[in-house]
């Protein structure tokens, strides 16, 4: 994420002041980086909201048909709310492409893999969309920041770099002098060959940005999706119906039904305290909690009483109140355990209202 903002820069596809929209709620670097002094990006959201399964309404497409908007970022499925565009999303997007043909599109696509039958927005918009993807998520390897980045052969960001060297001398002549330490011809030098360079700060291009044991990891994770291809992964699914195990047992430990909606990747949970109040225990009481408690305080309280640390959904875009669960690193009986402490918690809250 770090070498592909800095090349957005670098290679002058973005500029200070250029308007970007990014779908909240969102992993939060994607709306922390943009906002530093090096690149002074405006920023605006195309939010979605639970009322609407997460998903961004066609009044929020609309707004990113401005040729004003430079770009769109896009975690999908969504990083805290876990749910992938939906084939109206992907249609939408589409149009968008259309009325606003040299917007550039960053998906993060990490969590794809935990959706049945999942579809990136690179599959509708490959000319304008840059692919995110890390092998972190569903091989367990977080530690390691095994990611990669991607574009079509066709694409927006080469175009955009070749009318900036056709219509301004000194950008021409910047990107002369920068790479023709890496390359005979530098003019020519595509923008994903331009990212690798910029990540190795020019000067040590000629040497990896990974370690070895890193670039055997990366060999066999990619190995493992080829050897599989066109039919079902079995880690993958095996994957999938471990989440969907932790997933499941933490709703009915709350005494809940989950949602079950083809969209839903399940690696992480997102409710509203508040809204859970009124449905375990009426309107009376959600207004009570909300008019005398902070949500913060009732995550310190989990934490420092029952030793169950939480999320706060609002450091990522969310409105206040939503609570983060993730649901890759503990096994099922843990899950059931943090959601009968949060009913618990909940429980105690309901005691104090009753006797007021």
């Amino acid at each position: 994420m770090v070498y592909l903002f800095n090349e957005l820069k670098i290679s002058h596809i973005l500029e200070a002041g250029d308007t970007i929209a990014i779908n909240i709620p969102i992993f939060t670097p994607y709306l922390q980086i943009p906002e530093l002094s090096e690149f002074k990006l405006k920023e605006f959201d195309v939010s979605s909201v639970e009322d609407d399964n997460w998903q961004m309404l066609d009044a929020k497409f609309e707004e990113l048909k401005d040729p004003s908007v430079k770009a769109f970022f896009v975690v999908n499925p969504t990083n805290p709310t876990s749910r992938a565009f939906s084939q109206h999303a992907l249609d939408k997007i589409k149009e968008v492409v259309a009325a606003n043909p040299e917007i550039i599109i960053i998906t993060d696509d990490v969590y794809g893999t935990f959706v049945n039958n999942f579809q990136t927005i690179y599959s509708v918009a490959p000319k304008n969309t840059l692919l995110v993807y890390s092998y972190s998520k569903l091989y367990g390897a977080t530690g390691h920041r095994l990611g990669l980045i991607a574009t079509h052969e066709d694409n927006v960001f080469d175009e955009i770099i070749a009318k900036r060297t056709a219509e301004n001398a000194a950008i021409k002549e910047e990107f002369e002098k920068r790479y023709s330490l890496v390359v005979a011809n530098p003019l020519d030098m595509k923008f994903i060959d331009r990212t690798v360079a910029d990540s190795r700060e020019i000067g040590l291009y000629h040497t990896s940005g990974l370690s070895t044991p890193q670039q055997v990891l990366m060999t066999l994770f990619s190995l493992t999706h080829l050897i599989h291809e066109g039919e079902k992964d079995p880690y993958i699914e095996a994957s999938k119906k471990v989440v969907d195990v932790r997933y499941n047992t933490f709703w009915k430990s709350m005494g809940m039904e989950g949602d079950h909606s083809a969209e839903n990747a399940e690696y992480y949970t997102v409710f509203n305290i508040y809204e859970l109040a009124e449905k375990k225990y009426g309107k009376d009481f959600r207004d009570y909690f909300e008019n005398n408690f902070s949500y913060l305080e009732f995550e310190g309280e989990l934490a420092g009483k029952y030793g169950v640390v939480v999320m706060d959904g609002a450091g990522m875009g969310t409105e206040e109140g939503y609570l983060r669960i993730s649901l890759a690193n503990q096994p099922a009986e843990n899950y059931a355990i943090t959601g009968k402490r949060i009913a618990e918690l909940l429980a105690e809250y309901y005691d104090k209202f009753q006797q007021k």
